[in-house]
């Protein structure tokens, strides 16, 4: 296989897929190499994010709640921002949002924003 036509199916494979599909592969190919080389990985393709334990049901299989009752250690909305922006200026390519129930955080849809001005994916 000649580079031009790797080129041309990876160019097919961005229209198809779109460009994040490209990018969090080409992190996780550096990744890859600099695991089999035993080095630290450059980018964290994924990072979970629990970014509230608050919530607001009280499952009987869960305790998420009763952990979120002291929101004293709970990060503020400039320090959310920040960890966004710092996770956006890693490269990082996806985040997953969670912890008790995130939508109860106010500051969320500013937290989001800073991570999509990155181009960080996030659910």
């Amino acid at each position: 296989m000649s580079i031009t036509s790797t080129i041309t199916e990876m160019d097919s494979f961005r229209h198809k897929y779109g460009k994040d599909i490209v990018r969090g592969m080409k992190i996780f190919g550096i990744n890859a190499i600099n695991y089999k080389m035993n080095q630290q990985p450059l980018v964290p393709l994924f990072f979970g994010w629990d970014i509230t334990y608050k919530c607001n049901f009280k499952c009987k299989f869960c305790d998420r709640w009763i952990v979120g009752m002291d929101t004293s250690g709970e990060l503020n909305e400039e320090e959310a921002l920040n960890v966004a922006k710092q996770i956006g200026e890693a490269g990082v390519w996806a985040v997953s949002i969670g912890g008790g129930e995130p939508l109860i955080r106010r500051d969320l849809p500013n937290i989001i924003a800073e991570l999509k001005k990155y181009n960080v994916n996030v659910n």
